[in-house]
């Protein structure tokens, strides 16, 4: 039915936006750094069911074979799901090209297209159907009657996204994209239905950067993906508190307040230390399924690690001497 997706989607880039493929700065906002690496895992819906566990990571860089403005990245997801043990696994290789506008490297538009293949899986053994039903008890030995075609299948991924970015000054930035997935409309049915497909996912998400203070910033947010009869809309925003500013020993702290409209709210928490980010949130959910919930949604925890390849030269200064 529905594609995998994260509470912290800005955590999650290649999942979130094909166009977003090695475009990233980082965590002080500095430009600079050559390779990012993600990694995400997500659990929720404990107190319903056999959790659903989603586990994720991509690694991407910028200026890919040293051609200017060209991103590239590979991404990975798993997810399990339910009594079914229902699980997706995405393989995806994803290719952006940026082109400066008005000339400016701080102000920029990228293209992007991804593709890979996807596997999907359900294991029969723990599920109960309606023809077991004796008449006054439920009894494991008679048979379903349910004729699987199929326990697995495989199929090709088509996503394409469009990002744009522009920095006004490094604490007063601006980004928003348009991203489009499952554009082939893959095949799903276990039971060799043709004319069930996977609906495409589109996806408008933006987030801005603004100083409030010398030491805080605010870091407000918005996502809309809609994909079949499904909507989903986030809305929120994090602060992020300098602990220190210093390029060679830079710390901030965030917290962030969000929501799912008519699902769930969330809370974000986390720190930057130099180069990483690591990031923790949890749902609360007060959608009808609270009754089986009891308010509880998910955990989901995001780690983001610039890599470069060499730190900026720090300032040289000649001490003088006491008498002066």
């Amino acid at each position: 039915g529905q594609d995998i997706h994260f509470s912290q989607f800005m955590r999650a880039p290649m999942n979130l936006n094909p166009a977003m493929s090695g475009r990233f700065d980082l965590p002080a906002g500095q430009a600079g750094g050559d390779w990012r690496l993600v990694a995400n895992t997500r659990q929720q819906w404990r107190a319903v069911t056999n959790p659903y566990r989603t586990f994720g990571g991509s690694f991407d860089g910028h200026d890919f074979l040293k051609v200017k403005e060209l991103g590239a990245g590979l991404s990975i997801y798993q997810d399990k799901a339910g009594d079914s043990e229902f699980s997706t696994l995405e393989l995806n290789m994803a290719g952006s090209y940026g082109i400066r506008l008005q000339g400016s490297p701080d102000h920029t538009i990228s293209i992007g297209v991804q593709s890979g293949f996807t596997q999907r899986r359900i294991n029969t053994a723990n599920l109960t159907f309606d023809n077991q039903w004796n008449g006054t008890r439920f009894d494991g030995s008679l048979g379903s009657n349910e004729q699987f075609a199929t326990t697995s299948h495989m199929y090709a991924n088509l996503n394409t996204g469009v990002y744009w970015t522009r920095t006004v000054e490094k604490r007063k930035t601006y980004s928003a994209g348009v991203s489009l997935y499952n554009i082939l409309k893959p095949e799903q049915s276990f039971f060799g239905d043709n004319d069930i497909t996977l609906d495409r996912r589109l996806n408008i998400h933006a987030n801005t950067t603004h100083k409030l203070t010398d030491d805080l910033d605010l870091l407000p947010g918005a996502l809309f993906m809609g994909q079949g009869t499904y909507r989903e809309l986030d809305l929120g925003t994090n602060l992020r508190y300098y602990l220190n500013k210093s390029p060679y020993n830079y710390k901030a702290l965030y917290i962030g307040v969000w929501t799912r409209m008519a699902d769930a709210g969330y809370i974000v928490a986390g720190i930057d230390y130099n180069d990483v980010n690591v990031s923790a949130s949890y749902d609360f959910n007060y959608s009808p399924l609270r009754r089986a919930s009891r308010w509880r949604g998910g955990l989901e925890l995001a780690l983001t690690w610039i890599i470069r390849s060499r730190l900026p030269e720090r300032g040289r200064f000649k001490s003088c001497p006491d008498f002066l």
